[in-house]
C-alpha cells in the first residue's frame, strides 16, 4: 500500500471518529436547541467523555508517529556517519599502501611487481606449502607494514558488509572497487594470499579477493 494511501485512510479515520459520535447525538436527540441548562450540561459531559479519551488517543498515535520519524532520522545520521568514516579510513589507507607498493624490493623491482609475480597465482594448496610460506613470512619479515595495512582494511570491510542493507551494501562493493581499482586487483589477491599465510587463515576462508579456502583437517 502507498503512503499516501495510508495517508488518506488515516484521516478519513481520523474524521470519522469524531463526527460519528455527534451524528448520533443529532440522531437521537434531534437538531433544535434546548433552553434547558440540565440539556446543555449533559451534552457537555457527552462531549467531554467522548472526545477526551479521544483526543488523548489521537496526541499518542501523534507522539508514536514523531518517536518512529526521529529514530529513523537518527539512524540515518548515524548510519551515513558510519560510512564517511569508514570511507575515510579506507582511503587512508590505501594511499598509505599505494606509497608502500612503489617501493624497491631488490634489484630495483617494486614491491607490487614483486608479490604480483611471486604471491598472486597461488591456490589454497600452494599457500600451504613449506617453501611458499617460508618465503611468504621472509618478505612479511622485511615488510610488515604492507599486511598491517591489510589487516586495518578488513575490519572497515567488515563492518560495511555485515548489514545487508542499503547504504551499506552498496558502500562494501565500492570500497572493493576502490582497492582493486587503486592497487589493481592481481595485487589484492596478492596480498590477500599472503594474508592469509601470514595470520594463519584467521578469517576461515572468508577473504575478499583470493580464492584461498579454509584447509580441512
Amino acid at each position: 500500500m502507498k503512503i499516501k494511501t495510508k495517508q488518506t485512510l488515516v484521516i478519513i479515520l481520523l474524521v470519522a471518529s469524531f463526527l460519528l459520535p455527534l451524528l448520533l447525538y443529532v440522531n437521537q436527540f434531534g437538531t433544535s436547541l434546548s433552553s434547558k441548562q440540565s440539556d446543555w450540561s449533559n451534552f457537555g459531559s457527552f462531549l467531554s467523555g467522548i472526545y477526551s479519551p479521544l483526543i488523548a488517543l489521537v496526541a499518542l498515535f501523534i507522539l508514536a508517529i514523531q518517536l518512529v520519524i526521529q529514530r529513523a532520522a537518527s539512524k540515518h545520521q548515524f548510519d551515513q556517519a558510519f560510512i564517511t568514516c569508514s570511507r575515510e579510513d579506507i582511503n587512508f589507507y590505501i594511499t598509505k599502501l599505494e606509497k608502500h607498493l612503489k617501493e624497491s624490493f631488490e634489484d630495483d623491482v617494486l614491491i607490487k611487481d614483486y608479490i604480483d609475480k611471486h604471491f598472486r597465482f597461488l591456490d589454497t594448496s600452494a599457500l600451504t606449502r613449506h617453501d611458499v610460506i617460508a618465503q611468504i613470512k621472509s618478505f612479511h619479515k622485511k615488510h610488515q607494514y604492507i599486511i598491517d595495512i591489510w589487516l586495518a582494511i578488513y575490519p572497515i570491510q567488515k563492518g560495511l558488509e555485515i548489514n545487508k542493507a542499503y547504504p551499506y551494501e552498496q558502500n562494501f562493493e565500492a570500497s572493493k572497487l576502490r582497492l582493486a581499482s587503486c592497487i589493481s586487483f592481481g595485487t589484492c589477491v596478492a596480498i590477500d594470499n599472503m594474508y592469509y599465510v601470514i595470520t594463519n587463515d584467521i578469517n576461515n576462508g572468508k577473504y575478499y579477493f583470493t580464492e584461498a579456502k579454509r584447509q580441512t583437517p
